[in-house]
């Protein structure tokens, strides 16, 4: 029987006989190890690669469009509480075509839409509380429509108005976005969606808005300006900026390794804030010093004015000498030149 089989076959046929019985049970446990890994390894091959197709979907949208994607015959993925509907990454926008054409996810429960279910016995209540939720919904839209932004959802704070306080609260506002993982929000998109928010929002404040990522990234903590933006000369600031630029860095490296989507990158940085060096020279001229160099020079001439007489005229008799008045008078010079090089101090 074993004559038929190949020779290869027949060779390793004789070796796993030639095998101890210890050594026989590692060669099938081995072999068997391979046969799984192989197994596992295919389907994880095999597995399409999913990305987020909607996000902060309600109960009743998340329902709908998972009925959809059964009767396509779509393979899918929830996760966020039923809230994320994750799809192949290759037929996102496909389906998100589709879905739009069958009106999903519905807006008609966001937005200003709310105001239309009020009744004639709506309470007070009820009136704020729904033009808080239809305003946020609006928000919510609007910074959606911004290109790279995947979902968003608004917060706000709104204190009643009392007419009897000296001091009223002031709104607040909080924005949570999903961006592309590939392109991150930049900073003058980060202050688009603060000036936009502070903008619709009556008493609101650039400074009482805080923008944060789906990735728990803050991309601002208030003054209207993003972190990392170059603006906002805080400690805190320049600590999550440096760590922004850390994550960016690293995750672009691991990004080139091991592919998009792999590998996520969270650094913590403590930045010491404490120390400072600082270098100056100080010059100063001090007169009482003594001087390191000096040089004197000075010339002095002394003497009187005497002549001869003058010139001998007729008859021998004396002319006028060579001073005019025909006296004699004092003659004095004097020059005196002083060079000094005085000592300066350095402080340094």
């Amino acid at each position: 029987m074993t004559d038929r089989l190949p020779a290869p076959v027949r060779r390793v046929t004789d070796a796993f006989r030639s095998f101890t019985p210890g050594q026989k049970a590692v060669t099938i446990a081995a072999v068997i190890a391979l046969v799984i890994g192989a197994y596992f390894f295919a389907t994880w091959a095999s597995k399409p690669s999913y990305a987020m197709l909607f996000n902060n979907l309600s109960s009743k949208d998340a329902s709908a469009i998972v009925e959809s994607l059964q009767k396509s015959g779509t393979s899918y993925e929830l996760a966020n509480d039923g809230q994320t509907i994750l799809v192949p990454q290759d037929r996102v926008n496909e389906l998100r075509l589709s879905l739009s054409g069958e009106g999903l996810p519905g807006d008609g429960g966001t937005g200003y839409a709310l105001l239309d279910q009020q009744g004639i016995t709506t309470s007070d209540f009820m009136q704020r509380t729904n033009y808080q939720r239809a305003l946020e919904g609006e928000l919510s839209n609007t910074i959606k429509s911004i290109d790279g932004v995947e979902a968003a959802t608004v917060h706000l704070v709104i204190p009643k108005k009392d007419v009897f306080a000296d001091e009223q609260d002031k709104p607040t506002a909080s924005v949570l976005v999903a961006s592309k993982a590939t392109a991150p929000l930049s900073g003058e998109q980060v202050q688009a969606i603060v000036h936009l928010v502070a903008s619709s929002v009556e008493g609101l404040d650039p400074t009482q808005i805080t923008v944060a990522g789906a990735d728990g990234k803050v991309l601002s903590t208030g003054g209207g300006q993003a972190v990392g933006a170059g603006s906002d000369s805080g400690n805190e600031a320049q600590t999550v900026a440096f760590q922004n630029r850390m994550n960016k860095s690293l995750q672009n490296m691991l990004d080139s390794v091991v592919g998009p989507g792999h590998a996520v990158v969270n650094t913590t940085a403590e930045l010491d804030f404490d120390q400072s060096q600082k270098t100056s020279k100080t010059y100063n001229a001090d007169p009482s010093l003594p001087a390191l160099s000096e040089q004197n020079n000075r010339e002095a001439y002394s003497g009187t004015n005497n002549c001869a007489g003058g010139v001998l005229g007729p008859d021998n008799i004396s002319g006028p000498g060579c001073n005019t008045g025909g006296g004699s008078g004092p003659g004095q010079y004097e020059n005196t030149q002083t060079t000094r090089n005085n000592a300066i101090n350095v402080t340094q």
